[in-house]
């Protein structure tokens, strides 16, 4: 699994903690933010991105359901709408 970001905390960090939390081994990989933007174009939907085999997933919320979902830890989503609600 790798992750893609700037090399900034941002919005990328809960993903890495969430990824730590649940003990999943990922590449950290931090990309330079240019003036002119030269990434690949396989990264147009922007960062955060996940990348886990043939699967991109992009945004951080996206990304944090995707993960707990895969690694079957619906009780980190929360248990009811209303604890859903407030992990958003």
């Amino acid at each position: 699994m790798k992750v893609h970001y700037f090399y900034i905390r941002g919005q990328c960090q809960p993903i890495r903690n969430l990824l730590y939390y649940m003990g999943v081994e990922f590449q950290d990989i931090m990309h330079e933010k240019t003036a002119q933007n030269s990434i690949d174009a396989s990264f147009n939907l922007g960062f955060p991105m996940v990348e886990d085999g043939e699967v991109k997933v992009h945004d951080a919320i996206a990304i944090m359901n995707y993960l707990c979902r895969k690694y079957e830890r619906l009780d980190l989503l929360g248990l009811t709408p209303q604890s859903l609600v407030l992990l958003c």
